[in-house]
Parts: C-alpha cells; sequence; structure tokens
C-alpha cells in the first residue's frame, strides 16, 4: 500500500450533526497547521472572538488538541478548516494542503459586495469568481478600489515595497500579522494606478509572501 499517497488524500473530520444554527450564520477558521503545530494561532483566536462579539456572543470554549490534526498529518503543511457559530464550534477537518496555481487574475467589479467576517457563505464571493472566465481566479473592485481575489488578500509590491488595499474585504490574518510586523503597508489603490506597481502576490492563512504565489500585473485582466 503506498501510504504517502494515502495520506495526501486523508481527511479527517469530526462535527456534530446538529444545525443549530442557519448556514449564514457559520463562520470558518482556516489554519495553516505546519509540522504539526498551528501557525498564528493567537491571530485567528481573536478574529473568531471579534466575528461573535460583533453578535453580541461570548467566545466558545476550545477543547485542548482541537487543532491536532490526526497521526498521519503531522508533517509537511496541512490545512485546518474549523466551523463554528453562536453556539460553539460545529467541526474541525484537516486535509494535506497543495496551494492553487494562479497565472492570470481578471478584474470584476461590484460596489456592492461586503464580507466583513469569515461567512460559510460565500455565495457573493463565488458569484464574482464564476465570471472569471479563461483567468484563474477575480481581482474584485469595489467603488474603483483594489479589494481581494476570491479567496486571499492581494499584496502589490513596486521598487521592493509592498502595499497592501485598505479597501480590504476581509481582514485576513496573515494581513494583520505583515502588517504588525511592518513587512506591508495599507494604502488605498485604485484600479486605475495598478499598473503602476509590479506583481501582486495573494496572501492568505495558508499562503506567505515567500510562497511567490504571485503574477506580473501585465497578466491581470480588466
Amino acid at each position: 500500500m503506498n501510504t504517502g499517497r494515502f495520506y495526501k488524500r486523508y481527511i479527517y473530520r469530526f462535527s456534530r450533526f446538529e444545525d443549530i444554527m442557519r448556514e449564514s450564520m457559520q463562520f470558518i477558521e482556516t489554519i495553516k497547521i505546519s509540522e504539526g503545530y498551528p501557525c498564528h494561532l493567537e491571530f485567528h483566536i481573536r478574529r473568531m472572538q471579534e466575528t461573535l462579539q460583533s453578535m453580541g456572543m461570548p467566545m466558545p470554549e476550545l477543547q485542548a488538541g482541537l487543532f491536532l490534526p490526526p497521526a498521519g498529518l503531522r508533517n509537511g503543511v496541512v490545512k485546518c478548516r474549523v466551523v463554528y457559530d453562536p453556539a460553539g464550534i460545529c467541526g474541525v477537518e484537516f486535509a494535506a494542503y497543495r496551494p492553487r496555481v494562479i497565472r492570470a487574475l481578471k478584474v470584476v467589479d461590484d460596489d456592492d459586495i461586503v464580507y466583513p467576517y469569515k461567512s460559510a457563505d460565500r455565495s457573493m464571493l463565488m458569484k464574482l469568481y464564476e465570471k472569471r472566465g479563461d483567468c484563474d481566479d477575480v481581482l474584485i473592485v469595489k467603488d474603483g478600489f483594489l479589494t481581494d481575489t476570491s479567496y486571499s488578500n492581494v499584496v502589490l509590491s513596486r521598487r521592493g515595497e509592498f502595499y497592501t488595499p485598505d479597501t480590504y474585504l476581509l481582514d485576513g490574518t496573515k494581513r494583520r500579522f505583515l502588517l504588525q510586523q511592518g513587512l506591508i503597508r495599507a494604502c488605498p489603490v485604485r484600479v486605475a494606478d495598478l499598473y503602476t506597481y509590479d506583481r501582486v502576490y495573494l496572501i492568505n492563512a495558508m499562503l506567505d509572501l515567500e510562497d511567490e504565489v504571485a503574477i506580473p500585473v501585465d497578466r491581470i485582466v480588466k
């Protein structure tokens, strides 16, 4: 038996099956597990607290070992997906992670989109994603300013400096970390000024700047 292939395909889940809240009231935290240890966990817990506080709900108790992957997934990079709602943790899933390949982005406009919390209901984002055409993802523009892709924040480089739009949709944990470390700066980025930058990087809990999931700006299609 090829155990390597087995572990790559292996997904561990545990969940309670009662739907306490509607799907629209469920939220997600995606946590990078590297060599068995969760990365930037304090940023994820803080966002969970902020999300629940916005609804006047307390933070649920997190059981010891909640973010510990099964034995077969404690090497390399693993994606941990936590689903929760105002009643508590709904489920946790672990899976081996491989980043998506991004070769081109399609600019799409939506002046009405809002996604301030990491909701399990991603229907608004997926409707925009369907407009990507021959590109790999969309770069969402709201009121003339860059926001995010369908699954990440963005960072733009110019002459060795790194910038992230201050008009984001979701204040991602990796974005917060990089800002806190002084590695990137937040500023307004108009779509009209997009081509004054060199490259655009996709960042999220699973993707660091050094992972180089990035493309030159001339591969962004308007």
